[in-house]
């Protein structure tokens, strides 16, 4: 996920991401890493001890800004 943020970016005025939304993107990819179910599981076989559900809040809140960034590119670049 960090190569396709990090593509997303690329491009100067033609990127898909401005930084903003390129920086915020990267959190989620952490988040992502570090709720992720596998490795919960693994690492917290009795419970997960801290979960947060204001980061699900902001992923999705990140998720929105994403998309609405591919949107926005697709109108001015529309595939040809």
């Amino acid at each position: 996920m960090e190569d396709l943020v990090r593509s997303a970016a690329t491009g100067g005025e033609a990127a898909i991401l401005d930084d903003k939304a390129r920086l915020r993107a990267l959190s989620l990819v952490e988040t992502r890493q570090r709720i992720h179910a596998g490795r919960m599981l693994s690492e917290y076989p009795q419970g997960v001890p801290d979960l947060r559900p204001e980061e699900a809040r902001d992923a999705k809140a990140i998720a929105d800004l994403v998309v609405r960034c591919a949107l926005d590119w697709l109108v001015r670049f529309p595939p040809t």
